[in-house]
Formats: C-alpha cells, structure tokens, sequence
C-alpha cells in the first residue's frame, strides 16, 4: 500500500531503512526530511507491506540555483533544506525536479514496489501539469552504482561526476515519464 499522509514516526523508519544500504555521508537525517514533505506534501511516498515500511522515494522540485549546482556536482544533497526547495507555487514557470532518494527493501526489489512508487509519482505530478505547471527536468545524486543504472531506466543520462564521489544523471520530465511507463509495462509483477 502506497502512503502519502506521512507521520515523523514513518520518517524515523525510512531513516533506518535507507541506512541499511547507503552511508551516512549521504543521508539526510529524519527531521530534516520530514521538513521537506511538510513544505511539498506531495513530493515522499512510502510503500508498506504487513504494516512496515518496504520502499520510498523523494521527487520534489528544488530552487534553479540548487539544481545547477547539482548539475555541476557541487552540492551535496545531503545538506538540503527546506529553503532549497522554496520555489514558489506558481503555474508561469517551469520546475526542475530532484529524485533524491530511492530505496526499495532487498526482499521486495524483484517485486512491483518500485514500479507503483513511480507509477504513483508520475500520476501525482500529472495531476499538476493538467493544472499548467510545467516540469522541466529530473537530476538524481547517484552514490551506488545501482543508482546510476536506476537513473538511466529512467530516461536519464549521466552528466558529470560531482565532487563527493557520486554520478549526477538528468534528463527531461517528459523522457523520465516515458521511461517509467516502458518500463512498468515490460517489468510488471505483484507485491
């Protein structure tokens, strides 16, 4: 079951399964996190299974400012804050969208649970672009090697490396939505 009505409680427990595969160089601690998803409610889902969190992912918009220095490798999207993404809510101009974190469970990952979480997520922001926003582009931070590939079955490509020894990917909003609906259609399985 996807949620997206999310309680600190559900942030602490994202935390604790992101540390099971990443470092904490890279992680952004539960408070934090949870700053974002209250400034763009929309922008973390989870999966649950038997009532305990599985997966998650972050998409949100970030400021221009922010996604060039993604774009160029100098920022560490560990130190992200609330301010990074205060970009006014506003159907005149174009965002730009970081794919911040992905994480899927070990046992779950042969399973549909990324597919529903990006399912859901294009839908969500579909659901903004019919209201005239526009989005623009997705850049993901990779410091896994499964990351990058991730990022590239998503119609992103690799860009630079960034000064914290990972690989940055971006790509068009409109290649990422392609490459996400191919690729639900040709990996679907049940959870």
């Amino acid at each position: 079951m996807i949620k997206s009505k999310l309680t600190l409680e559900d942030f602490l427990a994202m935390e604790t399964l992101e540390k099971k595969y990443y470092d904490e160089a890279y992680i952004t601690d539960a408070l934090t996190s949870y700053s974002w998803y209250q400034h763009w409610p929309h922008c973390i889902r989870c999966l649950k299974h038997d009532d305990q969190i599985i997966g998650f992912i972050n998409l949100f918009p970030v400021s221009l400012e922010i996604y060039q220095t993604l774009l160029d490798g100098t920022f560490n999207d560990k130190h992200l804050v609330k301010e990074h993404m205060d970009v006014p809510r506003d159907v005149s101009k174009s965002y730009h969208l970081f794919l911040s974190c992905v994480v899927i469970d070990a046992p779950y990952r042969k399973t549909s649970a990324l597919n529903d979480l990006l399912k859901d997520y294009v839908t969500c922001y579909e659901t903004y672009e019919a209201q005239g926003f526009v989005f623009e582009s997705v850049i993901t931070d990779n410091v896994t090697d499964e990351g990058v590939r991730f990022s590239k079955t998503v119609g992103l490509e690799i860009v630079t490396k960034s000064n914290h020894n990972s690989i940055i990917c971006a790509g068009s909003f409109t290649a990422f939505k392609e490459a996400i609906s191919q690729r639900i259609q040709t990996t679907s399985r049940v959870v």
